[in-house]
């Protein structure tokens, strides 16, 4: 039987538009891990249309991570500039998949009435505590747009 966990994860990834001018995206969202007899799985609720899975958890992670940028790659390879990936990206990460938040409210409730953890993942106890969202700082392709943040994962617990 698969045991379900509430995760928040972060991304940061930057991407070069057809205009010439690159985005970097920083994406803080939402999943459910799926604790399976073989292997793992991450269900994106926020975004809700990117999944992936492995027989470790942490590389079930990669797998997510790497689906979500080959779609974000596409979006910024099929649109004219920078201002139109945007929007496609907002478009895309605003696509909540609602029987799979149902899923991760139903574990974070489990999770947080009896103090369940998945290792050493840090807790997340207050929802308002990480944020959601997709942020865009967009520059010329030599810009310097800060070091990149650490993609991770916690537990909402």
């Amino acid at each position: 039987m698969a045991t379900q966990y509430p995760l928040f994860f972060k991304i940061d990834e930057t991407f070069v538009c057809n205009d010439g001018k690159v985005a970097r995206v920083l994406c803080g969202g939402r999943a459910v891990l799926w604790d399976e007899d073989d292997c793992f799985w991450f269900y994106g609720v926020q975004p809700g249309s990117v999944s992936g899975g492995a027989e470790q958890v942490g590389a079930a992670f990669q797998e997510f991570k790497r689906q979500y940028r080959t779609i974000m790659f596409d979006l910024a390879s099929e649109t004219a500039t920078v201002g139109e990936f945007q929007a496609q990206a907002l478009q895309f990460f605003n696509d909540v998949c609602v029987a799979t938040e149902a899923e991760w409210t139903e574990a974070r409730d489990r999770v947080r009435a009896h103090g369940e953890t998945l290792g050493p993942l840090k807790r997340i106890e207050r929802d308002e505590d990480w944020p959601i969202g997709i942020q865009f700082i967009t520059g010329e392709v030599n810009a310097s747009l800060n070091p990149r943040e650490a993609d991770h994962y916690a537990a909402a617990a």
